[in-house]
């Protein structure tokens, strides 16, 4: 029984990954009106995707000019617990430059000398050192600042199986979309969970979200991305850059966390993310609950602001009873985009309807429970 289990989870390996290769027959007439993104940048080679699975959002959805009306300020940043203390953004942009200059110097070696090191790795599995891609995030030792960086190169946009285990679900369910462009949705996306948050009574004094800002280096090379046949559209394009960081509160979870019933936490994240249309992901890790003004209260803090239905490909606004629901949504998604739609249904994503872009207001429309 136990031998039949693993042949069976093999030959399910098998038949996943191979979908994931991009398989198909060797003889078989490329489709000359397929969508195709080119993508260039001086000083790397020109590398193109021809697929009808991408879509115009999130690969269009955003421009360099999006980034540089968001960037850090110069002056003084107050510390989030302690507005009396402050960093100025010339500082944390220094920080935040070397950094980035050690990650391309060192590569793997930025793991080692911790002791040595201004600031601690928290994540680095969607990061691949080797090809220098991904996204990778850092905690400062002296201030309370956590800085996300992005890197992609023409070659390595698309190159979702080497930076992780979920890469690939969100380039399938998410129509070409990777941590470096869901990565972009993250500010505004804050933002229009904010101002959601203080029309709702429920929520308006529990949720705490981290400030964020974004960085661009001192010389930033632009990936300029061009889609023919693509949503509706016969040629769109946009620039990027191939380096960007987002710099964010911080917070000390071993000193600011509530113990509260892991049911009770499971329960409220979930009703928060159903009031907010799911625009968070309602993963518990994403959610903080820390020490309010009493022993008895305690605030929710979103730690992770990205948009969640740009990463999972959702275009209709549910409601989920419990997160056993969310994860069988989720399974069934990546399998119906992977396994059961048609040519058709695929091209027909790149025009469908979206009610959970990142631009519309959060209470506009009743979601469908699930």
């Amino acid at each position: 029984m136990q031998a039949f289990k693993i042949c069976s989870s093999l030959f399910f390996f098998f038949i996943l990954w191979n979908h994931i290769g991009y398989a198909r027959h060797p003889f078989r007439v490329p489709d000359p009106m397929a969508s195709q993104v080119t993508i260039s940048c001086q000083g790397y080679k020109t590398c193109a995707l021809s697929s009808n699975r991408l879509r115009t959002h999130p690969l269009f959805s955003y421009h360099t000019n999006d980034i540089i009306k968001r960037i850090i300020p110069s002056g003084p940043i107050a510390y989030r617990n302690k507005p009396t203390q402050s960093v100025t953004g010339v500082e944390l942009s220094a920080i935040t430059q070397q950094i980035v200059s050690t990650i391309i110097k060192e590569r793997k070696g930025i793991r080692r000398a911790k002791k040595r090191r201004s600031f601690i790795i928290l994540r680095d599995k969607n990061f691949n050192y080797n090809t220098l891609h991904g996204l990778v995030i850092f905690k400062l030792k002296k201030h309370p600042f956590v800085i996300k960086v992005f890197m992609e190169t023409p070659k390595t946009f698309f190159e979702f199986r080497s930076t992780g285990f979920e890469p690939p679900f969100f380039f399938y369910m998410g129509g070409g979309a990777n941590r470096f462009l869901t990565g972009l949705t993250r500010i505004e996306n804050r933002d229009l969970i904010e101002q959601t948050i203080n029309q709702m009574p429920r929520w308006k004094n529990r949720i705490e979200i981290p400030r964020k800002w974004f960085w661009l280096p001192n010389e930033s090379r632009i990936l300029h991305l061009v889609g023919t046949n693509i949503g509706g559209h016969k040629e769109i394009e946009t620039s990027l850059p191939s380096t960007y960081a987002i710099i964010e509160d911080a917070i000390d979870l071993k000193n600011e966390t509530v113990n509260l019933p892991k049911r009770k936490k499971l329960h409220m994240i979930l009703e928060l993310c159903n009031d907010l249309n799911i625009y968070v992901d309602p993963h518990p890790n994403n959610h903080v609950f820390i020490q309010g003004a009493t022993p008895k209260q305690f605030k929710i803090a979103l730690v992770d602001t990205e948009h969640f239905p740009t990463m999972a490909g959702m275009f209709q606004k549910v409601h989920f009873k419990n997160h056993k629901r969310w994860y069988s949504y989720l399974a069934y998604q990546y399998v119906s985009r992977m396994f059961l739609q048609t040519k058709q249904d695929i091209v027909a994503l790149q025009t469908a309807p979206n009610d959970l872009a990142v631009n519309i207001p959060i209470l506009k429309n009743t979601p469908v429970a699930s």
